[in-house]
């Protein structure tokens, strides 16, 4: 009866415990960055009162104990959790999912797939404008929102979902708005005017090497899915480290980019919740975790062939890393660290390759079907002395037109660029969204909505030169996002979106291999922060003059 008596207060005082761990402690600040140090203690915590258990009674019954009374901790602590998310959390009256207000392992479970964009989708289909997809959490589907995020004055700051890297920093996951000021000034400074027109001309010999390939084909199929990722890493290479991957050149994906890829599979299902992913980050046996890591070993050696060749003067061609790193030895600035300097190499190449690839994809994937396109653009090219000045390029309207139309309809990040709103909250579109929660203003839904565009679904260049309006909200539309976070290589990938597109258009016709239909693209299409199109399997068939 004693015996009873103890523990059943030994189970008493567990529950205790557990709620008050999640009063005193797992409800306030953030905790993601701790979740593997916590994930350890609580097995520490298992042991220790399994062994202390098994000092006192034999060992079965102390395994039994030890679980019955660890059971009683967790039930409390998932308990207390889940009562105040959902009954008296500051975001309780936001409709959405009951499972999502609870826990964002419900997302997880969702879109296993990779396949975010969509499930966001379904929901503004299901409960309107503002949807709460996680327990600290708003997804907005109003055009107002990312003026209210990203636009002038506002003091809303990045969202955990950007310490993935760490404990690696670069440009675009720095949460520190005075750091990402002052690191955005080198940047910017790394792809002026004058330097992008180098750039370009390293630019148009990549893409002619892939103009000799298609050409090489003879009119047969070829997945051009990949020859455009081939294209954008070996830029990006030569653009970061003058070294391209050399994938054009040896037919062949190199094997970092292999890593990176499979690495980046975990922000399809994981990246919705930064404390699995740093603990997945944490257990280094898991093989796609091992491709991260010797993906960023890649990185580092990279860097530090750039640093000895400055220090040897035998750097021949000056890139983006060069510059970062020159002016950081010439200033002393915060971004000697090599930290910043690694994760900035790791910046380049997925947000320079990967997003200017699905772009592309997705461009001659409406080309493809809407032929009619790439005759009229055709046409603006034979109407201008050279393909090869960047400026006529930029000026030509129906060219244009359709990259905006790939840009609103299949944006390269497509539900990406998590913000959380200040202390004091935020109001978007007349409502007001509590301090401290993470808002999401996913491109992919916001790009067709009919409140912002006429006939959405529907791929009409003409709207952004001819037909004006169709587009109800120009402000609406911000494929490279705005204010202090606008993309720094925008100047850059849409030069070489336009070379490429020029050069292929004007020599080739482009239609879809046989028993394509193109639908790949989309239906296969995973949300990794940057979308990732599926297979497309084109003929480009050679215009005769």
């Amino acid at each position: 009866m004693e015996f009873s008596l103890w523990l059943k207060d030994e189970h008493i005082f567990a529950a205790v415990v557990g709620v008050a761990s999640h009063l005193c402690f797992y409800k306030h600040g953030e905790h993601h960055m701790e979740a593997p140090i916590l994930l350890w203690l609580h097995l520490a915590a298992f042991v220790g009162l399994f062994y202390c258990k098994v000092l006192y009674s034999d060992a079965p019954r102390g395994a039994t104990d030890t679980v019955s009374i660890f059971s009683s901790y967790l039930f409390a602590l998932f308990m207390s959790i889940a009562i105040y998310r959902r009954y008296f959390h500051r975001l309780r009256n936001f409709p959405g999912p009951a499972m999502a207000s609870v826990s964002k392992l419900w997302h997880t479970a969702q879109c296993y797939n990779g396949q975010n964009h969509l499930l966001l989708d379904n929901l503004h289909k299901q409960y309107g404008d503002f949807v709460r997809t996680g327990p600290t959490e708003i997804t907005v589907f109003t055009p107002e929102v990312k003026w209210a995020v990203d636009g002038p004055l506002n003091k809303c700051t990045k969202a955990v979902w950007y310490d993935i890297l760490l404990p690696l920093t670069a440009l675009n996951t720095n949460r520190s708005k005075a750091e990402h000021d002052q690191r955005r000034r080198v940047w910017d400074q790394a792809i002026t005017v004058k330097k992008l027109v180098e750039y370009e001309c390293r630019i148009r010999d990549h893409a002619l090497l892939l103009e000799k390939h298609i050409a090489s084909t003879a009119g047969q199929p070829i997945n051009i899915t990949e020859w455009f990722y081939f294209l954008a890493f070996d830029v990006m290479g030569d653009f970061a480290f003058s070294k391209s991957f050399d994938m054009l050149e040896n037919k062949q994906w190199h094997y970092a980019v292999v890593l990176l890829r499979r690495a980046l599979g975990l922000l399809g299902p994981f990246s919705s919740v930064p404390w699995l992913a740093q603990v997945a980050f944490s257990l280094p046996v898991i093989p796609i975790i091992r491709d991260w890591n010797r993906m960023l070993s890649w990185c580092a050696d990279r860097m530090a062939e750039q640093i000895q060749a400055i220090v040897r003067c035998e750097l021949k061609n000056e890139n983006i890393s060069s510059w970062l790193l020159r002016h950081s030895f010439k200033k002393n600035s915060m971004a000697n660290d090599k930290l910043m300097l690694k994760g900035d190499s790791v910046a380049l190449i997925v947000a320079g390759s990967d997003t200017v690839a699905s772009t592309m994809i997705n461009l001659f994937y409406r080309l493809a079907l809407h032929p009619e396109h790439a005759v009229r653009i055709r046409e603006e090219l034979d109407s201008i002395p050279s393909i090869q000045d960047s400026q006529t390029l930029k000026s030509l309207s129906h060219l244009n037109g359709a990259i905006n139309e790939v840009l609103r309809l299949h944006p390269s990040v497509p539900t990406g660029g998590y913000r959380e709103s200040p202390p004091e909250g935020v109001e978007v579109a007349g409502t007001w969204i509590p301090g401290n929660t993470t808002i999401v203003a996913p491109r992919y839904t916001l790009g067709r909505l009919e409140k912002i565009y006429e006939r959405p679904e529907e791929f009409v260049p003409e709207r952004w030169y001819s037909r004006p309006q169709m587009v109800k909200d120009r402000s609406a539309f911000n494929p490279f996002s705005m204010g202090r976070y606008a993309c720094v290589g925008k100047n850059l990938a849409l030069a070489e979106i336009r070379f490429v597109t020029a050069l292929l258009v004007t020599r080739y016709e482009i239609a879809f291999a046989p028993g394509e239909d193109g639908t790949r693209v989309w239906k296969e299409m995973k949300d990794q922060f940057t979308a990732v199109p599926g297979k497309l399997d084109l003929v480009f068939s050679p215009i005769v003059s």
